[in-house]
């Protein structure tokens, strides 16, 4: 009949389809087996090494350091107190690359070589999983300078911490005596686990009691 369509059974044809279905079906338990096999690994083998770096990642752990008092005179006038100011820290362990992060803040904070120098040399004492201070007392444009490219700079964060104010300036100096950076000579001697976390000491007068 001339509607009637007619099937040719052509043998080449359907040993090229036979082929192209078993090699489909190979291609499927390889990838099927390579997903298996990496389910296995991250579960049993990788497991202990995942679990301790989620846990790193969702439990950040900082030295608390302790608030300096508040220091009166015999009227009950402030001489000394706290302030909070905000500072730029690092996390030397969490930066791939803390040359070229440090060049980066630098151009992009306008920091002085001293501040450089300053980070290098509190970063030798500390570990490296400590965040060490590069920029203290940060001003509105420093901080919204940085907030704009923060996603950008992974292990550097803004915290806030306490910062010490005089308000009557030098006039009683000679007995409250001052806060300043703690040097490498101070380091050597003073106990690590009480002063972990801190960059500061009491220097002189009642502030060095």
């Amino acid at each position: 009949m001339p509607g009637n369509l007619t099937f040719k059974d052509n043998p080449v044809e359907s040993k090229l389809f036979l082929g192209r279905i078993i090699a489909s079906f190979i291609v499927i338990i390889v990838l099927t087996g390579g997903l298996i096999i990496r389910l296995v690994y991250l579960q049993v083998v990788g497991h202990q090494h995942y679990a301790t770096k989620a846990k790193e990642n969702s439990i950040k752990i900082e030295p608390l350091v302790p608030s300096r008092g508040i220091i009166y005179d015999k009227r009950g006038n402030i001489l000394a107190e706290n302030t909070q100011t905000y500072s730029l820290e690092l996390i030397p362990e969490q930066i791939g690359d803390l040359d070229s992060t440090l060049l980066k803040l630098k151009k992009l904070l306008d920091l002085s070589d001293e501040k450089i120098e300053q980070f290098e040399k509190l970063r030798k004492r500390q570990k490296r999983f400590t965040s060490i201070p590069l920029l203290s007392n940060m001003t509105e444009e420093e901080l919204a300078k940085f907030a704009v490219v923060r996603p950008f700079f992974h292990g550097v964060d803004v915290h806030i911490r306490q910062s010490r104010s005089y308000p009557y300036g030098d006039l009683a100096s000679h007995v409250v005596g001052y806060v300043g950076r703690i040097n490498e000579a101070e380091m050597k001697e003073l106990p690590i686990a009480e002063y972990r976390g801190s960059t500061y000491i009491g220097k002189l007068g009642i502030e060095s009691a």
